[in-house]
Formats: C-alpha cells, sequence, structure tokens
C-alpha cells in the first residue's frame, strides 16, 4: 500500500492543476488523473487562508461528496482519498471532475481537475456476524457476512481474547466473482471445539 501511494504522489505533480510554482495565494490541487475505488491516492492542496474545504466527484450530472474538513490553515495539506464517497459507496466507473471548495470569510474558493474512475482493487467492503453469541451446547457454526469489491483472495485469521497476537487457526479463500458470500467457522480448533470463551475474526484481502 505505502508503495502504490508512492507512485501515485509521484504522478501528482505531472497531472494536477497546481505545481509547485503556483502563487502561495492561490487555492488549487494536485490530484491523480485515474482513481481505482478501495485503493489509497492522494490530493495536495495549496490552502491561501484558513477556512472549511470540501472535495467532490462530478460525473453524467452528479455530485457525490468524497471528504469534508472544517478549519483547515492556510499552506499545503495532503488529504488521501480511497475513490469512495463520504457514504462509503465506491464512484462510479468513468470519466468526470475532482471539484475543491475552500468556504472562506470573503467567500467561496474553487478548482477543479479532469479524472478518470476504475475498475474498483480488491477489497472487504463489509462483514457483519449474524449472530455475535453461539452457544457451547449447540451445533451453530460462527457465520460472517461479507462482501468483496471485486474477485481476489480473502485471508481469515481467528484469535482468542487471551492471545489476541497469536492466530488459533488461519483460511484463504479464492474468490471468482463478488457475489456476497457467507464465512463459516464450526467452531473447531486443531479438530476439536474451541473451549467456551471470546473469540476474534480477522479479515483482510489481497
Amino acid at each position: 500500500m505505502r508503495k502504490t501511494a508512492a507512485l501515485l504522489a509521484l504522478c501528482l505533480l505531472l497531472t494536477g492543476i497546481w505545481a509547485p510554482g503556483t502563487a502561495e495565494g492561490e487555492f488549487a490541487f494536485a490530484a491523480p488523473d485515474r482513481i481505482r475505488p478501495y485503493r489509497e491516492s492522494e490530493i495536495v492542496f495549496n490552502i491561501p487562508e484558513a477556512g472549511d474545504l470540501s472535495l467532490w466527484w462530478e460525473s453524467m450530472g452528479e455530485r457525490r461528496p468524497l471528504l469534508r474538513r472544517e478549519g483547515v490553515e492556510a499552506g499545503a495539506l495532503t488529504l488521501p482519498i480511497l475513490g469512495l464517497s463520504l457514504a462509503g459507496e465506491a464512484l462510479p466507473r468513468g470519466d468526470g471532475e475532482l471539484i475543491a471548495e475552500l468556504a472562506i470569510p470573503g467567500g467561496v474558493l474553487g478548482a477543479r481537475s479532469k479524472a478518470r474512475v476504475l475498475q474498483p482493487a480488491a477489497a472487504l467492503a463489509f462483514a457483519v456476524l449474524a449472530r455475535e453469541t453461539v452457544y457451547v451446547s449447540g451445533d451453530e457454526d460462527v457465520v460472517v457476512d461479507y462482501a468483496m469489491s471485486a474477485p481476489g483472495m480473502l485471508d481469515v485469521a481467528l484469535y482468542g481474547a487471551d492471545a489476541p497476537g497469536t492466530a488459533l487457526k488461519r483460511w484463504s479463500v479464492k474468490l471468482n466473482d463478488t457475489y456476497p458470500p457467507s464465512f463459516r467457522w464450526d467452531r473447531r480448533v486443531g479438530g476439536k471445539p474451541a473451549a467456551p470463551g471470546e473469540y476474534a475474526l480477522a479479515f483482510g484481502v489481497r
């Protein structure tokens, strides 16, 4: 992730509408011209004076809010985006514009830059336990409903509350589509029923 972010940051000065030579008093920003939902990239803002900052994505006549920051200070400001709206929805694929607005006491300053949204990267959109508690005397599996943004490899690790740093069990599941599936743990560790207690399931995507 750090390597990807570094490469995108390197492109900012080439593709954005603000370069180091921009006057300090001008509101502007530099952004990648390619955005992939669920993959972090950076936007660098030149803030001429303190105010409230907003960033929007506009395409097909519709605006979606990407970020809001109140009370930003004057100077250079770098903020990450994931290609998701503030509601957590992936931006639609296609061409559009990034639109930045800075509300200051004297009015609202604006800047914009064209970009293209690509297919989402593989990521976990959500993971929710079907039930938080299961009884030792029953035979019910622990079920987690989840969704992927794109096909990929799902990694799951099981941890006990008494040793959160040591995985008791691991799974790797290859998913060829994004149809919302469910993950099931049969409550067994090392071929034996797990002892009563608290457990945590950690989900990751690669």
